[in-house]
């Protein structure tokens, strides 16, 4: 966990990607920031796949940012444990992050259809998608048929959440599971022979092959307890609710969008159409307007 490596002195400290570049800005000024980085243009990110704005008149525009499949960070691979099409999440990560420093664009819709993802993959989208909010822009989450557990990991970072009556959403929680082969391999007579400095024998993740031990299972509580309390922490900030009331809709529950938005765990149930009414809004309170729209786009 972060704060255990920042007491062995492992890391200095726990920081999310956008912080860092805004550190790197302050620290070499946007003129040499805009040179020496490795920056993602607005002609390159609007053709970026699954990307593409909503409006191209007027000084206000929308932005979509369309995210479909299980969410997994870039750096962790975890195909085994979530079979099913994958979706990277650092795509809509740098969107996020170049849409915040577009002047023109004035709000944003995530398009957000997924059962979740890796705990890693859900903490950086939610970290962009936050960072997208402290730059001044309006995010609606717009939820398709199912938008769970890390999903709504994402949509919890918005402004507002929008999702069909029924959206299958909820599953506030963490899971990890891994197949063990060992009796397959005795009744294949096959050995198995292994050589480490770890002297758990680096079986915790890598291996199949052994059992998990007491000190493997504690210190996966350990990861998962973390990622579930940095769960509802995330989902208590964004929808306003204390941890006691997030815990009655955690552990793993699942609701259709209609008994989602009872519990507040959504805003309004709707569409891509109902996002614009509300983006419309916020902007009219801001004294600005979008285009005219007609139309669920």
């Amino acid at each position: 966990m972060p704060n255990e490596a920042i007491s062995q002195g492992l890391i200095n400290k726990h920081i999310h990607i956008d912080d860092i570049y805004d550190k790197l800005s302050d620290f070499f000024g946007p003129k040499e920031a805009s040179t020496n980085f490795q920056r993602l243009l607005p002609s390159v990110y609007y053709d970026v796949q699954k990307v593409q704005k909503l409006y191209t008149s007027g000084k206000t525009k929308v932005a979509i940012v369309r995210v479909r499949g299980i969410l997994m960070h870039p750096d962790v691979q975890m195909g085994f444990t979530f079979p099913g099409q994958k979706y990277d999440v650092d795509i809509a990560a740098r969107c996020f992050r170049k849409i915040s420093k577009d002047k023109t664009i004035k709000a944003v819709i995530l398009d957000i259809n997924t059962r979740g993802g890796s705990l890693e993959g859900s903490e950086y989208l939610g970290s962009a998608i936050e960072h997208c909010r402290k730059a001044g822009k309006f995010v609606v989450a717009v939820m398709g048929c199912v938008c769970a557990s890390g999903g709504y990991w994402a949509a919890a970072c918005c402004d507002k959440i929008v999702c069909g009556p029924r959206t299958i959403t909820g599953s506030i929680g963490i899971i990890y599971a891994r197949p063990s082969i060992t009796d397959a391999m005795k009744n294949w007579r096959i050995n198995w022979d292994q050589i480490s400095h770890d002297k758990r024998g680096l079986q915790l993740f890598n291996s199949f092959v052994n059992r998990l031990t007491t000190e493997d299972k504690t210190l996966l509580a350990k990861y998962i307890d973390y990622g579930y309390n940095s769960f509802k922490e995330v989902v208590g900030k964004g929808r306003n609710m204390s941890l006691s009331m997030v815990e009655e809709v955690a552990q793993g529950r699942v609701f259709l969008g209609r008994e989602a938005q009872k519990r507040g765990l959504v805003d309004h149930l709707g569409s891509r159409n109902t996002a614009l009414h509300l983006i419309d809004n916020h902007l009219m309170a801001a004294r600005l307007r979008l285009p005219r729209h007609t139309g669920d786009r």
